[in-house]
């Protein structure tokens, strides 16, 4: 027996490998890269990405990076890494930015609400839905019925994310290892 599958088929475990996975990846080999072992703590067994880049903001001096990046093509100028330091380490702080946009939108998923409609069901099993600040409220989801509304534009949203994410990935992780090896 054949199974067919759609591109909305699909859809979910993208965003769960785009929005958790690689993103909380991105951020916890930047902390390791720039702190070395000294930022390593319990926390990160979380994956929370949220948490995980208020922290990495919180710590991370993107100007310092920026100015070994300087001192890297001054130092190096024939490295043929330099031209790259050059070109992108004025960008740092604009690929932070959007890395944080990226964090947002797959931490707390608003871009999935207008998918979702009426096609789900509360459960409030323990009897916590009007507790505040928090409650423990089961939400069940109608798949079939959700992911029937994506198509192909929701499918090109998620790659240009992906395509983003690639984008940051490199350069972040490429500028603060070259910049890095030279700190001390």
């Amino acid at each position: 027996m054949l199974i067919t599958f759609t591109l909305s088929h699909i859809y979910c475990e993208v965003v769960k490998r785009v929005g958790s996975n690689s993103i909380e990846i991105l951020i916890k080999t930047l902390k390791f890269m720039y702190f070395k072992n000294e930022f390593i703590e319990s926390n990160d067994q979380t994956h929370d990405t949220e948490r995980l880049f208020k922290e990495l903001k919180q710590k991370i001096n993107i100007g310092e990076i920026q100015q070994k990046a300087v001192n890297f093509c001054k130092n190096e100028p024939s490295d043929k890494f330099s031209v790259f330091i050059r070109e992108n380490s004025d960008a740092l702080p604009v690929f932070f930015k959007r890395l944080e946009g990226l964090v947002d939108k797959y931490s707390h998923l608003y871009f999935f609400k207008e998918y979702i409609l009426n096609d789900f069901k509360l459960d409030d099993f323990e009897n916590t839905a009007f507790k505040y600040p928090t409650n423990s409220i089961n939400v069940d989801l109608d798949y079939l019925a959700i992911l029937s509304r994506i198509d192909e534009k929701h499918i090109r949203e998620i790659l240009t994310d992906i395509e983003l994410l690639k984008k940051i990935n490199f350069s972040l992780c490429f500028i603060i290892r070259l910049t890095h090896r030279n700190w001390e």
